[in-house]
Parts: C-alpha cells; sequence; structure tokens
C-alpha cells in the first residue's frame, strides 16, 4: 500500500560506521566508492549492487594514500583519481559485508560508464542504463557481458532538462507491466540546480520510452 510518510522515519535505523558493506579495494578504487543502486535477481535471490568507482588503475596505491603524495583535495589528489566507473558486486545476504563479491564485468566500450541502473529479467534480455550527459541504454543475456548501446535519454532543448542527463535508479514494474523510473538532471536556465525527472518504459521493449514527465519529480 501507500508509504505513509508521516511515518517513514521511524521505519529506518541509523545509521553507522558498523553498517557500512563495501569499501574501497584497489588501485582503481582508492579514491572512494559512492552512488550505490541496488536490484534483485528473483531467479536466484542474489542482490546486485552498482556503483562508482574512483581512482586509478596504473596508479601505486601506497603512493596516493601518502598525504605528502596526494594532499587532502581533489586538484592535489588528480593524478590518483584519474578514472571513474561502474563496477558491481553480488550478495545473497546484502546486510552482511564480507558476503559481497565484485564481479568481473565486460562488454562494448562505455558499458561500465559511471552511474549504472540495472534490470533484471526473469528472463533475457537483461539491461542496463548508463551515463552521464547522456543515458544510453545496453542489454546482456547473463549481467556480464553487456552490448548493443543505444541512446535512451537525452536533452530536450526548451523543458526543464535541455541537457545534463545521468542515469538514476534502477526500474520498477508497474501494475500494468511497464517500467517506471527516474534519471538525473541539471535545472535549466531559469532555475538552477539538480532534479530528478521519470519516464516510463515499454514492458515488453525496456529500450523504449513510453512517457517522460514533463516537470521535476524532485528538484
Amino acid at each position: 500500500g501507500p508509504v505513509d510518510l508521516s511515518n517513514l522515519q521511524s521505519e529506518f535505523e541509523k545509521n553507522s560506521l558498523d553498517k557500512v558493506i563495501l569499501r574501497p579495494q584497489g588501485a582503481d578504487e582508492q579514491c572512494g566508492v559512492q552512488d550505490p543502486r541496488i536490484t534483485v535477481d528473483r531467479r536466484t535471490g542474489t542482490y546486485l549492487m552498482a556503483y562508482t568507482a574512483y581512482g586509478d588503475g596504473t596508479a601505486n596505491p601506497t603512493a596516493c594514500s601518502n598525504a605528502t603524495a596526494c594532499g587532502p583535495t581533489w586538484p592535489h589528489c588528480s593524478r590518483c583519481c584519474k578514472s571513474t566507473k561502474t563496477k558491481v558486486v553480488m550478495s545473497k545476504t546484502p546486510e552482511v559485508a564480507s558476503s559481497w563479491v565484485r564481479v568481473n564485468r565486460t562488454g562494448d566500450v562505455g558499458f561500465d560508464a559511471k552511474s549504472t541502473a540495472t534490470l533484471v529479467r526473469d528472463t533475457p534480455p537483461h539491461f542496463q542504463w548508463t551515463g552521464t550527459g547522456s543515458v544510453r541504454s545496453w542489454q546482456s543475456n547473463d549481467l556480464l557481458h553487456w552490448t548493443a548501446a543505444e541512446d535512451a535519454i537525452v536533452g530536450r532543448p526548451g523543458s526543464f532538462d535541455p541537457g545534463y542527463c545521468e542515469a538514476g535508479a534502477p526500474p520498477v514494474r508497474l501494475a500494468d507491466g511497464n517500467y517506471f523510473t527516474t534519471y538525473d538532471t541539471i535545472i535549466g536556465s531559469q532555475r538552477h540546480g539538480w532534479a530528478a525527472g521519470w519516464v516510463v518504459l515499454n514492458g515488453s521493449n525496456p529500450r523504449e520510452v513510453l512517457q517522460r514527465g514533463g516537470e521535476p519529480l524532485v528538484e
């Protein structure tokens, strides 16, 4: 049923460091991990978490963790934080940090672009939406190899989202069988700041946008 917003805060526990389930690991994550987006493969009960990794796989993690070599700010650390990309971990017990396993994914150029929302279907193909600036859709038969990129959500001149668009939350299935998902955008010239737009995707062909909001969902 509908969420009772007046009691929403009581539904969540206060966060704390002992509840962290993913920490940076390796040179390509040495500048941090962020932007988690979780979905579940209901066929197996496996949770998939796509996240953004900051770092540089060619840099020396020890050197870049040294305050003298790197410094405390992003400009100082730019030589150690040259890369941003999506990585994925999987778990059947998501509350347990040690259960998350990093997955080796492959695909066409750009498949691991920053910001990724994944749709796992009962039968392949599965889909993901990636990217900042514009959003592209990809497909996969095994959730490991991603191909056939297509433009999915791009800016609309004259609307609230004239330029920048970024992949948002994993799609959720609606009662009519179609999918609802969001995307991030930057409000146009008359208003400034971040906002969330929304689209409805075809349940039979999730690459097809059936409807797109004319106003921000949240700003």
